[in-house]
């Protein structure tokens, strides 16, 4: 006893031959490669349910002991689609359904018959789970079919290379932010209130363009003296920045130096810059 099914009245596929034959036309044989046709019988199996990628993967492949990348289960698909349109049947019966799988339309009638004579002799043309055109993942020939595939042939979210350029972006994106950060806190310039110590500061000098104010702690004549000496490192960019405070760290031996373009640095921009002092 053979049996196979008939699709809409118009196609028989036999399973175990790997074959779609036209309804009205018998002698017009279609030959399948194993998955592709072993993919169509998961589907009429699971008629009225969503079949998803694992499953198939499982099902067809996993079960016959083979292990086959995504592109070669999308290569499949196209080859049944295109199989059934060759067997004469023009509407469209496998659905995509986005990020979940496939299924066999509403409208797609499956009958299943039992038929006590042989089924039609495939001939020779029938491949195997082992041609390498299919099954194998490194071949260059699958892949380049598996490019040709019509867009809905894969699911949306399940494509390797999709998931690859998403993860590039999202890399470039966290890089380009990092050094967003970097950037502004090594070259950033602040924004100052009105600090309370800067208003205690001592003028020193006040010149057209520069006015130069020491901190009140610096009650030694030699530390004044050298305070000052650093502050007039700068006494070229006064137009810019014309209010300098300075400080001294005795203790560390280190100067720093505030330039600011406003008075106390009263909603002005200032720079900070530190000094070692040479023993």
């Amino acid at each position: 006893m053979q049996e196979h099914y008939l699709i809409n009245g118009k196609i028989e596929f036999y399973p175990v031959a790997n074959m779609l034959n036209p309804h009205a036309h018998p002698d017009d044989k279609i030959i399948l490669n194993s998955p592709a046709s072993r993919c169509f019988l998961l589907l009429i199996q699971r008629h009225g349910t969503v079949v998803s990628q694992h499953d198939f993967m499982e099902e067809v492949w996993k079960k016959n002991g083979v292990m086959v990348s995504p592109n070669t289960f999308y290569q499949n698909i196209s080859i049944l689609r295109k199989g059934l349109k060759e067997a004469g049947l023009e509407e469209e019966i496998i659905m995509t359904i986005p990020r979940i799988g496939l299924t066999l339309s509403e409208s797609c009638s499956i009958q299943q018959v039992n038929d006590e004579s042989n089924a039609p002799n495939p001939g020779p043309t029938a491949t195997s789970d082992t041609a390498p055109r299919v099954d194998d993942p490194a071949d260059s020939r699958a892949k380049r079919a598996a490019s040709r595939l019509h867009p809905s042939d894969a699911f949306t979210d399940s494509q390797p290379q999709t998931a690859q350029k998403k993860r590039k972006v999202t890399r470039i994106v966290c890089f380009s932010l990092l050094m967003a950060i970097l950037l502004i806190a090594v070259v950033s310039v602040q924004y100052y209130t009105t600090p309370n110590d800067l208003q205690q500061y001592i003028p020193f000098s006040q010149e057209k363009t520069c006015k130069i104010f020491l901190s009140p702690n610096q009650t030694d004549k030699t530390l004044q003296s050298r305070s000052l000496d650093f502050a007039n490192n700068f006494t070229q960019a006064c137009h810019e920045y014309p209010w300098i405070y300075v400080d001294a760290f005795p203790q560390l031996a280190e100067v720093s130096v505030l330039r600011c373009s406003t008075q106390a640095g009263i909603k002005g921009i200032c720079i900070t810059d530190y000094f070692k002092e040479e023993e």
